[in-house]
């Protein structure tokens, strides 16, 4: 196994990994951690709520160009309010 290969597999084994389109020969593959793992449980909890923020809006279909780095969760949570205002909207 080459160097590469380890290197993937031990982040694989230590952050989430969420691939945008698995369908796609070459998707856009998203890790999705907590750097230290000895933080506070706020920190540990927001964290995680960052993350699930960041792939709410994937799986709803929020083009990735328009997300925000995890850090902003209510502008994420703005940009997929709009994404589903704008799938929604009826066409007269």
């Amino acid at each position: 196994m080459d160097s590469t290969q380890l290197s993937l597999r031990i982040h694989h084994a230590t952050a989430a990994i969420l691939a945008e389109d698995a369908t796609s020969p070459n998707p856009s593959i998203f890790a999705l951690s907590v750097d230290d793992m000895h933080q506070q449980d706020f920190a540990i909890a927001l964290q995680l709520l960052q993350n699930d923020v960041i792939v709410l809006c994937i799986r709803a279909g929020v083009p990735v160009s328009k997300l925000w780095p995890a850090e902003a969760l209510l502008l994420n949570l703005y940009q997929l309010d709009q994404y589903c205002q704008q799938q929604t909207a009826v066409t007269y």
